[in-house]
């Protein structure tokens, strides 16, 4: 099991997330859930990029790739290591914890399809509105990615205007984006 692997496994567990990559849906929940357990402030080193589905790491895929087919032939290597809790590191587990569950007052609004779970379009919809935000040039209004966003991630919400708005102000008290 490469080292990579073991982090990654560690580091599921410690959220409380599944390693299961079996559906689609499956790893685009890992994929957005490594993305935002690294803007909370666990560094892992993996690079996004915008994808169909939001932010993707294509160097996540091969780890998790690896990973599932080790923990399928009964590789038990990640057993041998634990990762030593810090303050930082807790501090980045709960504003992870804080943000991944669907909020109680936009739940209505999020649309369970196309992964016929919640958790799976809030996560997107939100890593989506942040990653944009986060990465967009200079030159490039607040605006604008606003309607990208209603173009490109518009069917996982009921009232985009108001998602969004929640998204943004929500993203900014958990200082992932500047007032």
């Amino acid at each position: 099991m490469r080292m990579s692997s073991i982090t990654l496994k560690l580091v599921l567990d410690l959220l409380k997330c599944s390693p299961k990559i079996d559906t689609q849906s499956d790893r685009i929940k890992l994929q957005k859930e490594i993305y935002l357990i690294q803007r909370c402030g666990i560094d892992l080193g993996y690079q996004y990029r915008w994808h169909i589905f939001g932010p993707y790491s294509k160097e996540l895929t091969s780890t998790y790739y690896d990973l599932d087919a080790c923990l399928r032939a009964g590789e038990m290597d990640y057993t041998w290591y634990s990762l030593k809790p810090s303050n930082g590191m807790d501090n980045a587990i709960k504003r992870f914890n804080e943000l991944s569950s669907v909020p109680e007052k936009i739940n209505s609004c999020i649309v369970d399809a196309p992964y016929k779970d919640k958790s799976i379009a809030w996560i997107e919809f939100l890593s989506s509105v942040d990653y944009l935000l986060h990465n967009k040039p200079n030159n490039t209004k607040e605006e604008d990615v606003k309607e990208y966003l209603r173009n490109k991630k518009g069917n996982l919400v009921i009232n985009f205007d108001e998602v969004y708005k929640f998204t943004v102000d929500l993203l900014k008290s958990k200082k992932l984006l500047l007032n």
